[in-house]
């Protein structure tokens, strides 16, 4: 019982909700300083009074009306302007928050994309990959949280070159404990900032990334890739991909392997495509299988560097459809 309650007090979301009850209740008191001291004082010394509550027309007292409406848009602007436009420049300064501008490259979608390990984007299509179809989703060692079937229609979702702007994602999936709950526990900055440079620097012949983009929005909601690995004497396409959490759910990361898997096919470079979701990942096993992937069994892979992980080994045959049309 102890033990509980301990673990409910020390839970991340609730001491994050008191510190920002904390904070929120002595910034609600300087910004209230602020209008009355600073800003209502001059409004007083010109109308005679320190508010507008003695207007008023018969019954109608208007004036403490506009005296509420000023004090609010008097606030919203000082928090605006003081808060939260700094904020943003320095995380996007930072890396943490991309520009709205969408990257020239977002217009075109690669078919030789670039993975953990080698380079940049060289052959792109005249036409972007995409789908708004909900597809089962495959699982692997580099998935993390949930993507199961939704009700609700799937959005259009398009993938795209991994570019220089796409540093934040990686900090927003890599840097958080729970989304690499089964994948090792979250990667230092310095380790995220080098995983980056290895996307763009990988040799798109062997390997690649997408940024997976929904409908219009310039701004990605996670990555997907597919990359060369030698696989019991075998080069296969080994996959992978990483949601943000607001974009789970959705069939989002289902339609973006769904265009990955659709790429590697179109290659007719290798014959299979692994994946290796750890065996407490239920979710991502659970949508390997719903994607036709055959498991194999366990086996131990490396991941992350120096540290062993029991995963289990699902390969889909990607000649399979058109061999049998053949």
């Amino acid at each position: 019982m102890v033990k509980g309650f301990r673990d409910f007090i020390l839970k991340g979301n609730v001491v994050d909700l008191a510190v920002g009850i904390v904070m929120g209740v002595a910034f609600g008191a300087l910004v209230n300083s602020f209008v009355a001291n600073l800003i209502m004082s001059p409004i007083g010394a010109l109308f005679g009074a320190p508010s507008f509550d003695s207007l008023a027309l018969g019954p109608f007292k208007y004036g403490a009306f506009l005296t509420v409406l000023v004090q609010f848009l008097i606030i919203a602007g000082a928090v605006y302007f003081a808060v939260v436009t700094p904020m943003n420049a320095m995380l996007r300064k930072l890396g943490l928050l991309r520009s709205r501008r969408g990257c020239a490259s977002a217009r075109h979608v690669c078919k030789a994309f670039q993975p953990e390990r080698r380079g940049a984007c060289t052959a792109r299509r005249s036409s972007p990959l995409s789908t708004s179809m909900p597809i089962p989703l495959s699982g692997s060692r580099r998935l993390e949280g949930r993507d199961r079937m939704s009700p609700r229609s799937v959005p259009p979702v398009k993938i795209r070159p991994w570019d220089a702007g796409d540093l934040w994602v990686l900090r927003r999936l890599l840097g958080d404990p729970k989304m690499m709950l089964h994948l090792g526990g979250a990667e230092t900055p310095e380790a995220i900032e080098a995983r980056h440079t290895r996307y763009l620097d990988s040799d798109p012949a062997k390997n690649g990334l997408f940024a997976i983009v929904i409908d219009e929005e310039p701004e990605p909601v996670g990555w997907v890739g597919y990359w060369e690995t030698l696989w019991h004497g075998e080069l296969v396409w080994e996959c992978g991909w990483h949601v943000v959490p607001e974009a789970q759910g959705r069939g989002v990361a289902s339609s973006a392997v769904r265009l990955l898997l659709d790429d590697a096919r179109a290659r007719g470079t290798h014959r299979f495509a692994h994946a290796f979701p750890a065996i407490g990942n239920a979710a991502s096993n659970a949508l390997c299988r719903a994607l036709g992937f055959a498991s194999l069994g366990e086996v131990d892979v490396e991941y992350p560097k120096g540290s062993i992980m029991r995963s289990n080994d699902w390969r889909l045959d990607l000649r399979a459809g058109t061999e049998r049309r053949s």
